[in-house]
């Protein structure tokens, strides 16, 4: 298992979605950079954040 470093800013509540439950981090897009994917509960969709965005 590879370990991944990554640091992110903080974030509003209105980017994410409402009610936010679970964050996974992982490389989802392949581009070698660690991103997060949060699940939020009440809007009922998941959310996800590339590192290189930021």
């Amino acid at each position: 298992m590879q370990t991944m470093r990554a640091s992110f800013p903080l974030i509003s509540e209105s980017v994410l979605g409402v009610s936010p439950r679970v964050t996974v981090a992982g490389d989802f897009n392949g581009d070698a950079f660690v991103d997060l994917a949060v699940v939020n509960r009440h809007s009922a969709d998941v959310s996800i954040l590339n590192q290189q965005d930021f």
